[in-house]
């Protein structure tokens, strides 16, 4: 099965960018890094960044676990002076001198590890258990858990909500998000929920990367719906990412929720707003990225970001570095999917 073809079978009706460009015809590949230099800086000017210096992690690690193909372990990591965000790390059985590695994003350790340790969003879908099918297949695996999940304090109010806004986001997504929201608009004013994720991640990136088995030219980042939000930020900010694998997200800002106050705010929808993921894709090249749709968050629009973005990855000589593979079954990962993905990692990380 070769695919790198399969992921470049662009449809019908589906060839064309629709207007979203991030070269002109003729530019070079060094017009293309001076545009890319000022994306970046246009990007990191919204996302704002954390008003604190940079510093070398603590972490708190439990005792290993033994399982079936793996052993696996807690490892808390400072993301911020005074909070530390819980991952989990699992390393392979047959373990090599070195190991590619993979990253995996979520709400909470326990789906994409295959085991209910009593975090909130547990789904019993083994589509989903995404660390449990890397680590078989050889890779060490962190699952970095989103710092919303951390984030339960009460005495942050509701700052920076209207009433309208507590009224519908309370009736859709409960209170520990808007309790979040509390916090990161109290302590971080200006700091985007997913900028604080591409800082978290940074952080677990350091400790992964430090490991003496994992091989830091061979790491990746996968997600789905909330990860794969959380996977396309992390990639595009930070180039210790390889590969990325992410499923499901919603590739435009006007596909889906991407202006709720834990992602990117009511910003993204005001007149004049010139930002869109083109870009990050745009950012991310010529690292590879595989997007998985099913016709819900993700659909065949979603070609024309990948087609705009490849316009880059051209200039680099790797147009097919990017795909896109749409199953056609809705929002949940599936199987065939799934394998798909994971053996497109291994072509880009299993050298």
């Amino acid at each position: 099965m070769d695919v790198i073809k399969i992921v470049n079978q662009i449809p019908a009706g589906f060839q064309s960018t629709d207007g979203l460009k991030l070269i002109n015809q003729g530019d070079t590949l060094s017009d293309w890094e001076a545009k890319r230099t000022v994306i970046k800086e246009k990007w990191l000017d919204f996302l704002g960044q954390p008003p604190y210096e940079r510093f070398i992690p603590k972490v708190q690690e439990s005792s290993w676990e033994e399982h079936d193909n793996f052993i696996g372990k807690l490892v808390y990591i400072q993301t911020e002076p005074d909070y530390y965000e819980k991952t989990y790390l699992l390393i392979p059985k047959n373990l090599k001198e070195k190991n590619p590695a993979m990253l995996v994003l979520y709400y909470d350790i326990d789906t994409m590890i295959g085991e209910n340790r009593g975090g909130d969003h547990f789904m019993d879908t083994p589509n989903r258990f995404f660390a449990l099918e890397l680590v078989k297949r050889g890779y060490v695996v962190q699952v970095m858990r989103w710092f919303y999940q951390g984030y339960k304090d009460d005495s942050y109010g509701y700052t920076g909500l209207s009433d309208k806004q507590k009224t519908a986001y309370q009736s859709f997504y409960g209170e520990n998000y808007l309790k979040g929201v509390a916090r990161i608009n109290k302590i971080y004013p200006g700091l985007k929920g997913l900028a604080k994720v591409s800082n978290d991640a940074s952080y677990t990136l350091d400790y992964l990367s430090a490991l003496p088995y994992v091989d830091n030219d061979l790491i990746g980042v996968i997600g789905h719906s909330l990860g794969g939000k959380m996977s396309l930020y992390v990639a595009a900010f930070d180039k210790r990412i390889k590969a990325s694998v992410i499923s499901e997200l919603g590739i435009g800002i006007s596909f889906c929720n991407w202006d709720a106050p834990w992602y990117l705010g009511e910003e993204v929808k005001e007149p004049g707003f010139n930002l869109d993921h083109h870009q990050l894709l745009g950012l991310i090249a010529p690292r590879p990225v595989l997007l998985l749709a099913g016709d819900d968050s993700d659909n065949n629009a979603s070609w024309h970001y990948i087609n705009a973005a490849k316009e880059v990855y051209n200039l680099y000589g790797k147009k097919d570095a990017i795909g896109l593979y749409n199953h056609h079954c809705g929002h949940e990962p599936q199987k065939q999917a799934m394998s798909l993905a994971y053996d497109w990692l291994d072509y880009y990380l299993k050298v």
